[in-house]
């Protein structure tokens, strides 16, 4: 699958939307319970799958991540 994305190079992970992940049947796994702390130092999610991506730039360079998969909505609700 090839898709455009935005990669936040100051992020200290990588995310995925969670209901992205299911819809489109990639293959995420469980991982130990991660509290999301947000700047302003607020929690109202936990990440508990992650998912591993080879991400392609238009250099012709790729790169293996790891994307933790959070539904979106929850975040969003804070701002």
């Amino acid at each position: 699958m090839v898709l455009k994305s935005l990669v936040d190079s100051g992020s200290s992970d990588s995310f995925i939307d969670s209901v992205f992940v299911q819809t489109q049947h990639l293959p995420a796994y469980g991982i130990p319970p991660i509290k999301l702390q947000l700047i302003d130092g607020t929690s109202n999610s936990v990440i508990s799958q992650a998912l591993d991506l080879q991400i392609c730039f238009p250099t012709g360079e790729s790169q293996n991540l790891t994307f933790m998969s959070l539904r979106w909505t929850r975040v969003a609700r804070l701002y």
